[in-house]
């Protein structure tokens, strides 16, 4: 078995591959490489494993280097669900042993693996919800609650309408960067957006939500065979009296029946969290997510995103929220990088 690093005169092996996978995500594309560097200057090692030349498993992998700790390398940053993938006939531990020891041979000792879970629940708090989508929006429409089809109805009724186009990138951003200082989150780089939009073009489509001819409500979606995901979606709290909300996921949702897709994947929450619970309320069931760190030394143990639901993590986010705008949009997208 050989291990090395795919470059880009590779790509298109490496798609081929994803392509015939089942298991494979929109985030397990090539192209995403790129985003990463070009974005955040960030190493990615984008990883694959071959018999007698034929690839039997791939790992795409960015390296993050925190000051003053030894690299680790997350399958994938800022992304819900990545890992690795596999032949069918792949020795699945001796693949995972070899890549990890490559890895360690580059310095990079650790691996936080971000994958998708089975469909029994492995006690995981946290989730990536899921909605199976009809054939056409008059079903999916039927199948609403009576409460969500009302919001959805007064929003319309309020005058708000919707804009489709991925040329809103400006507007889409304007209204992330405000609503992720609100939350106390560092904010992504517009260009980090604008990479993924110049490297996935055909996967990518922007939705927003308007009060005359004001974007209020976008979102940042991904298109890969028949799912439709929601990786990144805001409002402006100001409007939240006329749910624009609801007309932005009602009008997603239906663009995914009316167009042939059979599934909405909603994103990452938290068990019970304030998004779990809106998210569920169209019909979307939890599907978890494991996440775990390991090493070629054979160490297993949480993943680092147990860190953001503490202490530390709720002080972090009172703190930033309390600073000015200004210096947010200014200093979250140089600590985004180190954010994964």
């Amino acid at each position: 078995m050989t291990v090395r690093t795919i470059l880009h005169d590779d790509s298109a092996r490496w798609d081929s591959f994803v392509d015939g996978h089942e298991r494979a995500t929109p985030f397990h594309l090539y192209n995403w490489k790129a985003v990463f560097e070009n974005a955040y200057s960030l190493e990615a090692p984008y990883i694959g494993a071959f018999l007698d030349d034929r690839l039997v498993a791939i790992l795409p992998a960015v390296v993050i280097r925190l000051p003053f700790k030894s690299a680790s390398a997350v399958s994938l940053p800022f992304c819900n669900y990545a890992g690795w993938l596999f032949d069918p006939e792949a020795d699945r531990e001796i693949v995972k042993k070899e890549m990890l020891s490559y890895l360690s041979a580059h310095g990079i000792p650790v691996l936080e693996l971000r994958e998708l879970g089975g469909e029994r629940s492995t006690g995981s708090e946290e989730v990536t919800l899921r909605l199976a989508l009809p054939e056409s929006s008059d079903l999916l429409w039927k199948s609403l609650d009576p409460q969500v089809r009302n919001l959805v109805r007064k929003a319309e009724k309020m005058g708000l309408s919707v804009r489709w186009g991925i040329e809103q990138l400006d507007e889409f951003y304007r209204i992330y960067g405000r609503s992720m200082a609100r939350l106390g989150t560092p904010a992504h780089s517009g260009r980090f957006f604008g990479e993924i939009i110049d490297g996935l073009r055909e996967h990518v489509e922007i939705l927003t939500v308007r009060q005359d001819d004001r974007a209020i409500a976008s979102m940042f979606l991904l298109k890969f065979r028949r799912q439709l995901s929601d990786p990144w979606a805001s409002s402006l709290r100001e409007f939240n009296a006329l749910s624009p909300n609801m007309l932005l996921y009602w009008e997603a949702l239906r663009y995914g029946s009316d167009h042939g897709f059979e599934q909405f994947d909603f994103g990452r929450s938290h068990v019970d969290s304030g998004t779990y619970r809106f998210k569920s309320q169209w019909g979307a069931t939890p599907h978890p997510l494991e996440y775990s760190i390991v090493s070629a030394k054979g160490e297993s143990r949480s993943s680092i995103v147990s860190m953001y639901r503490g202490l530390a993590g709720k002080a972090f986010s009172s703190l930033w929220r309390s600073l000015p705008y200004f210096s947010t949009r200014w200093l979250g997208p140089k600590l985004r990088k180190y954010i994964p």
